[in-house]
């Protein structure tokens, strides 16, 4: 049975990582069909990610695994339920913001996201 959830007032202070599959997945049991996301186990043993977040909406993408990729409306699902990765609407202008922000600080971002964008 998942904990409670909170709100939390600082950014990472309570993300239920416990919640997700990667318990299952380290205590070697099969994964939960009704838990969202994916294992870190699944991504080898270096699991990196690029992400841009909004006050409202967040984008994550996991380099060399572009079908894991997690998009949220932070203001509509406070709890992230609703991956909304394959919505062109949504994610275009926030992988626009993403190549934007690294490019300001030089950041070289995976391929797949740069050519995604020029889609």
């Amino acid at each position: 049975m998942p904990l409670a959830r909170k709100v939390c007032s600082i950014p990472g202070e309570c993300y239920p990582w416990f919640e997700t599959p990667n318990m299952d997945r380290l205590a070697g049991l099969p994964a939960n069909p009704g838990m969202n996301g994916a294992s870190f186990k699944e991504l080898g043993d270096t699991p990196t990610c690029v992400g841009v977040r909004t006050a409202t909406q967040k984008l994550i993408h996991y380099r060399g695994k572009p079908d894991l990729t997690e998009a949220y409306d932070l203001a509509k699902d406070l709890y992230e339920l609703k991956n909304l990765a394959k919505d062109k609407n949504f994610t275009t202008p926030l992988r626009a913001e993403m190549i934007r922000l690294a490019d300001k600080v030089k950041y070289p971002l995976p391929e797949e996201i740069t050519a995604a964008a020029e889609k």
